[in-house]
């Protein structure tokens, strides 16, 4: 079967763009402002509807129930160590966490700290490894 190609009819968004346009243009020359050719109206026009329907198209769906990831113990008689970072650019500083358990899962040690804002997220990342 072949593909339809839908067709939609913009003469009313046209219409009423072309319209804001002259009414602009008409208040432009009352204030003495520049104003376009009124020759270049209908592609002006034809210009902002594009430039809407553009930034109208529907970005990709995001996945709102991502996998829940569970952490794994590490084989015995392993430790593992997960961390993180955060941004706060409110106050030029970033934070890092990281926590160290055993092979039961049972707190070996952690760490929370604030420092000074690195240069990236890498960084950041960097730190708190």
């Amino acid at each position: 079967m072949a593909e339809s190609k839908v067709r939609v009819d913009y003469r009313v968004e046209i219409f009423a763009i072309s319209a804001w346009l002259l009414w602009n243009r008409r208040n432009s020359i009352h204030f003495h402002c520049p104003t376009r050719p009124l020759n270049q109206v209908f592609s002006e026009a034809a210009r902002i509807l594009q430039d809407f329907l553009e930034a109208q198209e529907v970005a990709p769906a995001i996945d709102r129930n991502p996998v829940q990831q569970k952490w794994s113990a590490p084989a015995q008689p392993q430790y593992k160590a997960n961390f993180d970072g955060a941004i706060f650019k409110s106050n030029d500083s970033a934070g890092l966490g990281v926590i160290i358990r055993d092979s039961n899962g049972a707190v070996i040690g952690a760490l929370s700290a604030r420092v000074p804002l690195p240069q990236s997220v890498a960084m950041v990342e960097a730190l708190a490894c």
